[in-house]
């Protein structure tokens, strides 16, 4: 997966602070200004993904369904997350939910294997629950922070055809649907505040944000409704970048 260009948009963070920063503070007067309280964390991340549903069929002597149709090339995944804080102590506890979007293009196939002209998209609307701790004890003297999530998945899917409409599968049933599934996430956020602490205080102090960080999160998508035989199999496992906001 081709992810070493995501980082490159960051970068307009740093720009963004300094756009917004009031005159500069002062080092021995950082000191002097307290802190916003810390109640929100906002994440907008993003990833590349591609469904195992062809995971229930042997593949071995021939490409499976989802492959034949959309390839094998993994898309872009989308996804903002927004915690509440539930705790502060050795750490952060937090609650929240997430709401994604993902889609791939590819090219219907015709009865008889031959390939059809009409163009087809699948579409995935992720939905997530999720509880998370960050190990921010050290925030004060290290930039890096440890940071573990457990939830609970939606997956709502469609698929169209070449008219944009929602198209049919071969039994007649309309190609929608949605998946149940659960997470796991471990990953590391990188503070930027500890780079740059005259701009950070300026940023909380105008605009509320306490901290801003990079995130590099590993998720492992176990999204089948729990195992069902009837099910789409829409897990992956997927290296989410993204850039999140403390309030």
């Amino acid at each position: 997966m081709n992810r070493a260009a995501l980082p490159v948009p960051f970068a307009g963070l740093l720009v963004g602070l300094g756009a917004l920063a009031a005159p500069g503070v002062a080092s021995a007067d950082l000191v002097q200004i307290k802190e916003s309280p810390r109640t929100t964390f906002i994440e907008f991340r993003m990833g590349n993904y591609l469904p195992g549903i062809d995971d229930e069929f042997d593949t071995s002597a021939r490409k499976g369904p989802f492959e034949e149709v959309f390839g094998s090339s993994p898309e872009l995944m989308f996804n903002l997350m927004w915690e509440q804080h539930i705790w502060h102590g050795f750490g952060t506890l937090a609650g929240g939910v997430g709401i994604g979007y993902w889609s791939i293009d590819g090219t219907g196939v015709a009865v008889g294997g031959a390939d059809a002209d009409d163009s087809t998209t699948m579409r995935i609307l992720p939905l997530q629950a999720q509880l998370s701790y960050r190990f921010d004890h050290f925030r004060d003297s290290w930039p890096l922070v440890p940071v573990a999530a457990l939830g609970i998945d939606y997956y709502a899917w469609d698929i169209l055809g070449g008219d944009d409409e929602v198209t049919d599968f071969d039994s007649g049933q309309e190609a929608r649907g949605g998946t149940w599934g659960w997470h796991y996430s471990v990953g590391l956020h990188l503070l930027l505040d500890f780079f740059a602490p005259e701009m950070a205080f300026d940023f909380d102090r105008e605009a509320g944000v306490n901290s801003s960080y990079l995130t590099l999160e590993y998720q492992g998508l176990q999204v089948s409704d729990f195992g069902a035989s009837d099910s789409f199999r829409l897990s992956d496992e997927v290296f989410m970048f993204g850039i999140a906001l403390e309030l």
